[in-house]
């Protein structure tokens, strides 16, 4: 059977990527003197540049906005 519709496919794709962006997006902000102002590794950087990483972190964005606006009440 041909694929016809990739849509969900994409979507569960979309979902796994925003699975694995979560929980390193929040990191505790540092602001020691001995922090270091460089990341330590730019393997973060490369994740970043990746499409669907991209897509994912832009679509975490706009469901986090749209929450926002659905519990202010506007």
């Amino acid at each position: 059977m041909p694929l016809t519709n990739p849509a969900a496919i994409i979507h569960q794709n979309l979902i796994k990527s925003m699975e694995k962006i979560q929980p390193s997006s929040v990191k505790p902000e540092k602001n020691g003197l001995l922090t270091p102002t460089r990341p330590a590794s730019k393997s973060n950087d490369t994740n970043i540049n990746n499409p669907i990483n991209r897509v994912a972190t832009y679509v975490d964005t706009l469901r986090k906005k749209r929450e926002e606006l659905k519990q202010n009440g506007t």
